[in-house]
């Protein structure tokens, strides 16, 4: 299943560090956690430098 979506394992577990957890369920909670987290810093730092000189 994972290889027909083109899962990226190496990123996810080991770049990413996202804990797979005991169901797929919580995998995509995991990852989605993740997901939101990182795109949150995102936002607060292009934010944040909007305005400053390159």
């Amino acid at each position: 299943m994972w290889a027909y979506h083109d899962f990226q394992y190496e990123p996810t577990f080991n770049v990413a560090k996202i804990d797979m957890g005991s169901s797929l369920e919580e995998f995509i909670e995991n990852s989605q956690d993740y997901q939101a987290k990182l795109l949150k810093y995102a936002i607060e730092n292009y934010r944040k430098n909007k305005y400053s000189k390159v």
